[in-house]
């Protein structure tokens, strides 16, 4: 990476925009188009150089660009750093141990500040990539932790799991980074670590917005995943003890979420919903803010309009087909409903490649149910043409922030059923007694219960004045509370006043 014009804003995302659509993705788009007036980049951090990576959105003209890093990067270039201070070694090896030592020990990340000048700093670091993977001393540290936190353990899987856990930490670690006045990470994990060492690099200051809370959601996959070894029996519930290299992998990610919010100026979350588990992990109230989403109404005018189609109930799901989205339980709703709406057709409507296997099992659900002629997967479409048609969206997510599918389909004045997570329950019953005067723009579900999602489109699709009143309180609580145009003028003024302190 090398050296670039200085921007504005410098967003860090984690496997998102420009290379994925909707979600994060849309809002990091409509956030840089929203500001004419400044200039940003992108450092995006992808899985590996290995995959092509195609872009999913015409870029607006004040992005200057978009840097890559990647998380598991082989190429013997980046195996490789220099380190210009090598009389420092033996106390870099120690401050290592002591580091390992005392981060259980909290609060936030303890040390951080000696380890990136030992390790991370171009001036100052005294060990290069090639010493932390590749030399005696790596080798003896990760044995004498071994022998202090896990002896039970295998400990060819204890190293390898060392191996992919610490080197992309310490490649950012030691990264270049594009100039900016200020940082923005849309999550903690990969990007809210960058973002942090951003910071110390450049002296910018940094913000984190969350959107859903990246530490839960990543011990929802951890839980199920089945690449991680364990030596127990495996289920698929997140409990108090999880294996040993689950748990690590969980510490791992908490440890970075609690580095982001110990470096973060801004610790900004777009429900309220999410900042009990911030302040679980230590961020600091003085800095917290709710900054909820926004959209452009009059976008989704003309769908509010039009008249939905008769004869048929169409019931749609706009997102990722992927596990955390739980369209399984869609899937099993929709077999529950269709006897009592004999009319009934899903949509599932967003990108099937980011998880094939899981997708193959969806489309494998689907046709066990004998339901190929009730639910159709379309793809990316444009869901303006779908809202427009669409009786009522569903949403049966397992873990959200705060849905912009939610804020799209109420705008476009079509009634939700979403399950209780994250802000799903305040997007459509409100926030506050003005909020909530306007009465439900939708249904909330338990999570996981086709049951309950089935009742709730069967309860819809017989009362069209139910649907109404739903739909005519959605579009005026998105109208009202959810405007674009003031989420855009916020973090103006949040970065005018970030630049002007740094």
């Amino acid at each position: 990476m090398g050296r670039s014009r200085t921007a504005d804003v410098c967003l860090v995302v984690e496997g998102t925009y420009p290379y994925v659509r909707g979600g994060v993705s849309s809002w990091v788009h409509n956030l840089i188009r929203g500001l004419p007036g400044k200039t940003f980049r992108v450092l995006f951090i992808g899985p590996s150089p290995d995959i092509e990576y195609e872009e999913r959105y015409e870029l607006p003209e004040n992005l200057l660009g978009v840097d890559k890093i990647y998380a598991q990067d082989f190429r013997p270039e980046k195996m490789r750093s220099p380190a210009p201070s090598r009389d420092g070694r033996g106390r870099a090896w120690e401050l290592l141990r002591r580091f390992h030592e005392r981060l259980p020990l909290g609060p936030g990340v303890p040390l951080f500040d000696e380890l990136y000048a030992a390790v991370g700093s171009p001036e100052s670091r005294s060990l290069g990539v090639q010493d932390l993977f590749g030399s005696p001393e790596s080798w003896e540290m990760v044995l004498d932790l071994y022998r202090r936190n896990r002896r039970d353990a295998s400990f060819v899987d204890y190293y390898w799991t060392w191996r992919f856990t610490h080197l992309p930490l310490f490649q950012m670690l030691q990264a270049e980074v594009p100039p900016a006045r200020v940082y923005h990470t849309v999550s903690t994990g990969y990007a809210g670590f960058l973002a942090a060492l951003a910071k110390k690099r450049t002296g910018s200051p940094m913000i984190v917005t969350e959107h859903g809370i990246y530490t839960r959601e990543r011990s929802i996959e951890i839980a199920q995943a089945d690449w991680i070894h364990v030596t127990e029996q495996q289920d698929y519930k997140i409990r108090r003890t999880q294996s040993f290299f689950k748990q690590w992998w969980t510490d791992m990610f908490r440890m970075m979420s609690r580095l982001c919010y110990q470096e973060a100026d801004r610790v900004i979350t777009i429900t309220q919903a999410n900042q009990r588990y911030q302040l679980e992990e230590g961020a600091d109230p003085q800095r917290m803010l709710v900054i909820p989403n926004g959209i452009r109404p009059e976008r989704f005018r003309a769908a509010r309009e039009a008249p939905r189609p008769e004869g048929e109930f169409n019931v749609g799901f706009v997102g990722r087909v992927v596990p955390i989205k739980d369209v399984k339980t869609l899937i099993r709703a929709v077999k529950l409903a269709e006897p009592e709406i004999p009319n009934l057709r899903a949509y599932v409507i967003g990108p099937t490649e980011e998880d094939p296997e899981y997708f193959a099992e969806c489309r494998q659900l689907t046709s066990l149910l004998g339901l190929e002629d009730r639910i159709v997967y379309t793809g990316p479409q444009d869901v303006l043409e779908y809202y427009r048609r669409m009786h009522v969206l569903v949403l049966t997510s397992i873990s959200e922030g705060q849905p912009l599918v939610i804020l799209e389909a109420n705008s476009a004045g079509v009634p939700v059923v979403a399950t209780n997570v994250g802000a799903c329950a305040e997007l459509l019953h409100g926030r506050t007694p003005e909020d909530r005067a306007l009465g439900p723009g939708g249904i909330v579900t338990a999570v996981s219960s086709p049951r309950e999602t089935a009742d709730a489109l069967i309860r819809l699709a017989r009362d069209g004045r139910l649907r109404e009143r739903m739909s005519r309180a959605g579009a005026a609580r998105m109208e009202r509370f959810y405007r674009e145009d003031e989420l855009n003028r916020t973090y103006q003024r949040i970065y005018d006043a970030l630049a002007g302190e740094g």
